[in-house]
């Protein structure tokens, strides 16, 4: 999967939201074009992710830390969402915290006042495992989708952590996660399923992860 694509697929759901990224219907339709498999110019693609203004910076500083000429790598912008060897070499956050999208979360979002504790739930990248896919009609293009071995984001006094696993239902979106089968583990994003998670991705976002949730206060 292109940087691209990994980057509008994990902005897709906010932006629909209006919490980041470009706000023209003319531009929502480009990503959706793009991420259908239509052909749309690099040139467009990059001025759209460049509107997504808190991922954008983050990209550039694992990039720099990286000597990767090219801050939309698909490395790069899995390290940010996912988590990825990349992250232990960026040396310029302040104690322990890494560059990581639960960072943004856990202080950006917190320090804006703008999400209170359950749309830090849904705005931090979660896992889980799909149990079973509702109203499975080939003509439909969302679905609804029962996972399990979610855990709910909680705040213990002034700490955050992962609460016990529970069963959650999150939307499919065969735009972002074509193909899914019971079983698969996945990543959540603002309630949809972003991707499905190969075994190193779903260990890489569960400690880092857990890396800034305890780096947190």
């Amino acid at each position: 999967m292109s940087g691209y694509k990994l980057a509008l697929i994990y902005g897709y759901a906010p932006n629909l939201l209006g919490l980041c990224g470009p706000k023209e219907k003319s531009k929502r339709k480009t990503i959706s074009e793009f991420l259908s498999g239509k052909k749309v110019s690099e040139k467009k693609i990059r001025e759209i992710i460049e509107s997504f203004k808190a991922a954008c910076p983050y990209y550039r500083l694992i990039a720099k830390s990286n000597n990767k000429k090219d801050f939309l790598d698909e490395r790069v912008v899995r390290a940010y969402w996912i988590g990825n060897e990349l992250l232990p070499k960026v040396k310029k956050l302040s104690s322990d915290f890494l560059p990581h999208h639960s960072f943004h979360v856990l202080n950006v979002g917190t320090l804006s006042g703008k999400l209170d504790e359950n749309l830090l739930d849904c705005c931090l990248i979660k896992w889980g495992r799909v149990r079973n896919i509702k109203y499975q009609k080939s003509n439909i293009k969302k679905l609804k989708v029962l996972i399990d071995n979610y855990q709910p984001l909680e705040k213990k006094g002034k700490k955050f952590a992962l609460g016990n696993p529970v069963e959650k239902e999150v939307v499919w979106n065969k735009l972002l996660a074509p193909k899914l089968e019971v079983g698969d583990w996945v990543s959540i994003h603002w309630q949809n399923i972003m991707e499905k998670l190969s075994e190193k991705d779903l260990k890489n976002l569960k400690k880092y992860t857990k890396i800034n949730l305890e780096a947190y206060f």
